[in-house]
Parts: C-alpha cells; sequence; structure tokens
C-alpha cells in the first residue's frame, strides 16, 4: 500500500518529501556539532524507504547513518528543486561526510557516489566560489574512491580539475594518485 500511494503522488510532491525527509534527518545528525552523524543506526530505518532500492548508493540500510540516510533522500530529492545555494553548499558538506564514512566502510561505489553527487550540489563553478575547500576535498575524495575502484582513466578527469584549480601545494595530495593512474594506462611521458 505505501508503495502504490507513493508512486501516485506527482513528481514535485515526491521530490519535495525527499527533500524535507533528508533535512530531518540531516538536521538530526548536527554534523557540526557531534560525530553521532557517522554512527550507524541499526534499527527501525526500513520504514523511511519510499521506494523499493536499498538505498541510492547501493548499500545496505542496516549499515546507513542519520548523515547517509540524509543525503540519499536528499539525493532522491534531485538538484533542480533546490534553487537556495546555502542549502546546495550545505547538502554538498553532508555529502562529503556520507562520502567519508561510506569509504571508511571500504564501500568506494557509495563513495564515489556522495562525493559526485556533492559536487554537482556546488556547480561547475565552484573553483571560482568561496568553496574552494570543499570543492577540493569532494574532487579529491571522488579520485580515491575512482583509484579504489580501478577506473585510473577517470582519475585523470577528477585530478586535472584539482591541479588546473589549485596551487600546487593543494594538489599535493593528488598527485600520488594521478601518478600511478598515469602508470596504469602506460602514459609514463606525462607522468614526468
Amino acid at each position: 500500500i505505501q508503495q502504490e500511494v507513493y508512486e501516485r503522488m506527482p513528481l514535485a510532491e515526491r521530490q519535495m518529501l525527499h527533500l524535507d525527509i533528508g533535512q530531518f534527518l540531516g538536521e538530526q545528525a548536527d554534523i557540526d556539532k557531534t560525530s553521532a552523524a557517522m554512527i550507524p543506526m541499526k534499527i527501525g530505518f526500513d520504514r523511511l524507504q519510499l521506494d523499493d532500492r536499498d538505498s541510492i548508493a547501493g548499500k545496505n540500510m542496516a549499515h546507513s547513518s542519520l548523515i547517509s540516510l540524509a543525503c540519499d533522500q536528499i539525493d532522491s530529492a534531485g538538484l533542480d528543486i533546490i534553487r537556495d545555494e546555502g542549502l546546495r553548499v550545505q547538502f554538498a558538506v553532508w555529502n562529503l561526510y556520507g562520502g567519508k564514512e561510506a569509504y571508511r566502510w571500504s564501500n568506494s561505489r557509495a563513495a564515489l557516489h556522495y562525493f559526485s553527487k556533492g559536487i554537482k550540489f556546488l556547480g561547475q563553478d565552484c573553483w571560482h566560489k568561496n568553496h574552494v575547500g570543499l570543492c577540493l576535498e569532494l574532487h579529491e575524495g571522488a579520485a580515491m574512491a575512482l583509484f579504489t575502484l580501478g577506473e585510473p582513466e577517470n582519475v585523470i578527469h577528477y585530478a586535472d580539475k584539482i591541479t588546473s584549480n589549485t596551487t600546487f601545494e593543494d594538489s599535493l595530495e593528488i598527485h600520488p594518485i594521478l601518478l600511478r593512474s598515469l602508470s596504469q594506462l602506460s602514459r609514463h611521458k606525462e607522468s614526468i
């Protein structure tokens, strides 16, 4: 019955429902004041799932934290309904935390999902705004997740964005991963 009611809701109403649930969960996590946002939640969250997927990022709901549940709901709402830049930055930060948590659980695919969503919330010109540090962390996270997943070509894509938009000092973290990815692709001359 719940699934039927959900599917009969207009798309805009479903998006707002996901956004409201996500914001509520994110506010409960309060990532700025406590690390409780990263504590796995194990009971009662099956009722929060409004469709038949386990979660957006492909991980089991039994090992989700409040912040990853919040991100899944907000990401389900979609970028197009969130126009406020302050909210978009907040949701990018939440996705950064969700990505870091997923990476700690060795779920690189979920980490990539969250880092990529965070980048999308910031938009194409994130390097030219006041959120360069956040943009850098999201790109580094995405590159590391891709490296772990064995996708060196995509690592280079993110690494190039970092090296072309930050100072040399700020891009030092990505250089070893970039060099290894170039090596995996037998692009040794570019490594020099």
